[in-house]
C-alpha cells in the first residue's frame, strides 16, 4: 500500500516496523523486508499488496489509521448492493470526466485534456477497475469483468455513436490548420 502511494523503501520499512511492533507482530523482520521490497516489485509492473493485506495482518485500527494518513478511499460497505455494483459506481464517479464507452463500436474513449481519443486497448478501464477491486477485497478476473460491464453501462460513462458524432467540436475539437 505504501509502495502504491509512492513511498521509498526506507520510509516503508520504518512505518511497517513501527506498526508491526505496535501490534505485537511476531514477524516484524519478514514484514519489513517484504514491504520494503514492494517498491522494486511494483517498479517491475507486478501487483503489490494493499490495504486489505494490512488489515489482515494488523487489524482494522492499524489499517484504518494508515488509510487515513494516506488518504486512501475505501468503498462503503453497503450490504444492500453487491461488491461489483459498489466498485462500478466508484469507478464511474472517478472517471465520469475522462472516460466514455461507446457500445456500438465496442470502444473506450479517453479525455486527453483537450480532446477525446480512442483508447488504443480496452485494458485501461479494466486495469483501473482492478485497482478499485483490490481494496474492496476481490480482484479476481470474473469480478473485475463484472465491474467492467456494470461500469460501462453507467450513464456517466456510456455514450452512443450518434451522441458521440453529434457535434465534433464538443467531443473532438479539430486542431487549427495552417
Amino acid at each position: 500500500m505504501l509502495a502504491r502511494a509512492g513511498w521509498n523503501a526506507d520510509d516503508i520499512a520504518h512505518v511497517v516496523e513501527e506498526a508491526a511492533r505496535a501490534v505485537g507482530d511476531d514477524e516484524v523482520a519478514d514484514r519489513v523486508t517484504t514491504a520494503a521490497s514492494a517498491v522494486g516489485v511494483q517498479a517491475n509492473g507486478q501487483d503489490v499488496a494493499g490495504l486489505q493485506r494490512a488489515r489482515d495482518a494488523w487489524g482494522d485500527e492499524v489499517a484504518d489509521t494508515l488509510a487515513h494518513w494516506l488518504k486512501v478511499r475505501t468503498l462503503p460497505a453497503d450490504k444492500s448492493v453487491g461488491l461489483e455494483d459498489r466498485v462500478a459506481l466508484e469507478f464511474a464517479a472517478q472517471h465520469a470526466n475522462d472516460l466514455r464507452y461507446v457500445t456500438k463500436s465496442v470502444q473506450w474513449m479517453r479525455w486527453t485534456g483537450n480532446r477525446w481519443q480512442e483508447e488504443p486497448t480496452t485494458t485501461f478501464a479494466f486495469d483501473e477497475e482492478r485497482k478499485l477491486c483490490r481494496p474492496a477485497g476481490d480482484a479476481r478476473a470474473k469480478t473485475v469483468n463484472a465491474v467492467t460491464i456494470l461500469g460501462r453501462a453507467d450513464r456517466r460513462i456510456a455514450a452512443t455513436a450518434e451522441q458521440w458524432n453529434a457535434n465534433e467540436t464538443v467531443f473532438n475539437p479539430q486542431e487549427e490548420k495552417e
